[in-house]
């Protein structure tokens, strides 16, 4: 099978989803070791983070050597507030590119280090959920705004 240029981008993105779906349901995308996300809020030891994209989601195989690192609306999309979020303004997140939602690359701000805490905002035409995510990258509180 061909795949047009103009296709690779997104064949591309569905790649790195699968390999982050594998990373988010807790299985090491290179192995069949267990991984554990944590929300880091520095790239201090990460190899290749960049410093200016913090914070992110690390995903550590206690197996392999392997980390994958993800921002924090990459690991939070799949929540089921998000999803329902997003289908209610007509979005299904399957087949949505994410450069077409800026909420999933945006870096969001630190709420609280202690304990680690993040709030980003999910935004779509005109509304906002903001989430709240703990030290190990998982939703703990969702906000819709102007309720």
């Amino acid at each position: 099978m061909h795949t047009e240029r103009s296709e690779l981008p997104l064949a591309f993105e569905r790649y790195v989803n699968s390999l982050l779906d594998r990373a988010r349901g807790g299985v090491c995308p290179s192995c069949p070791g267990r991984v554990e996300p944590t929300l880091r809020l520095d790239a201090e030891g990460i190899p290749h983070a960049d410093p200016d994209e913090v914070p992110l989601v690390l995903y550590e195989c206690h197996r392999c050597p392997e980390l994958v690192s993800t921002s924090v609306g990459k690991a939070a999309i799949d929540h089921p507030g998000v999803v329902v979020f997003h289908h209610e303004r007509g979005v299904d997140l399957r087949s949505a590119p994410s450069w077409t939602l800026g909420w999933v690359l945006a870096d969001p701000d630190a709420e609280s280090t202690d304990p680690v805490r993040v709030r980003p905002t999910v935004e779509l035409d005109g509304d906002a959920l903001e989430l709240v995510l703990d030290r190990g990258a998982a939703v703990v509180e969702t906000v819709p705004s102007g309720d």
